[in-house]
């Protein structure tokens, strides 16, 4: 790998912005206040506690939001080689998009190992600055996919909770892909991986079991309780209750209350 320039805590100078392409680098930035980047001729706002990698051939634009009294902040090191892109390829993390990274220091410390070892050049030190690099980009990668899982979990639990509480809603494929920021095909695998159903099959099957609570304790008609559960029709509530429990509405409220 090639290690070109770094830098820690590295304070910029009030309402600087840094403009900079190294030729065939990445650079790898962590952000100790906000700031501004640029993505698809678009200025945007970051975060403190960002991380955020520039593939080679991309123009770097960071700078202060509008508000700072004081220039921003942050660790960069330039890298590069054939080695630092085969290990970006293994772990992929995002390129010009900010992540988060909890530990505020994974970058600086490698950074300081690098630059000691590329002060002092004792025997192995091109090894150790590769080995210290790779145990970034795989630790950063970690984390990255355990927040992203974290972040999938959070989106598929809140839209059954929807279900649960509003029954009655009239939900579609895209409308569901659509709350949780999905297309419809990631939607449905992401969805029917955590709950062994597909959306609409697990949306039928919550209202049935509603509707089954519903004929037993409350004396809503068949036809109420088919409209409060969601089901237009009273035929297809019909039909889908006796295909799920082997009953009618009619037979099963009878059965039950005998």
């Amino acid at each position: 790998m090639e290690f070109v320039i770094w830098g820690t805590d590295f304070g910029h100078k009030r309402g600087e912005f840094c403009v900079r392409s190294i030729s065939g680098q990445y650079l790898l930035s962590y952000f100790r206040t906000d700031y501004l980047y640029e993505k698809d001729g678009e200025l945007l706002e970051g975060r403190a506690g960002d991380m955020l990698i520039m593939p080679p051939g991309v123009t770097v634009y960071h700078g202060p939001i509008s508000n700072m009294t004081e220039g921003f902040v942050n660790d960069w090191i330039y890298v590069g080689g054939d080695d630092f892109s085969a290990i970006l390829d293994k772990y992929p993390l995002p390129l010009a998009t900010p992540f988060r990274a909890s530990d505020g220091e994974l970058l600086a410390r490698c950074i300081r190992k690098i630059n000691a070892e590329a002060s002092y050049k004792l025997c192995g030190h091109t090894e150790k600055c590769d080995g210290c690099m790779t145990e970034l980009i795989i630790d950063l990668y970690r984390e990255y996919t355990r927040q992203t899982s974290a972040s999938v979990t959070s989106a598929i639990e809140l839209i059954r909770s929807e279900f649960l509480k509003d029954p009655k809603r009239s939900w579609t494929l895209s409308s569901m892909a659509e709350f949780c920021g999905y297309s419809e095909s990631r939607f449905s695998a992401l969805y029917k991986q955590k709950y062994s159903l597909s959306p609409i099959s697990d949306l039928i099957d919550i209202r049935l079991k509603q509707a089954q609570m519903l004929l037993r304790y409350s004396p809503l008609s068949i036809s109420e309780i088919a409209d409060s559960v969601g089901f237009g029709s009273i035929f297809y509530f019909s039909k889908a209750f006796k295909s799920a429990f082997g009953l009618s509405p009619t037979e099963y409220r009878r059965e039950y209350a005998s």
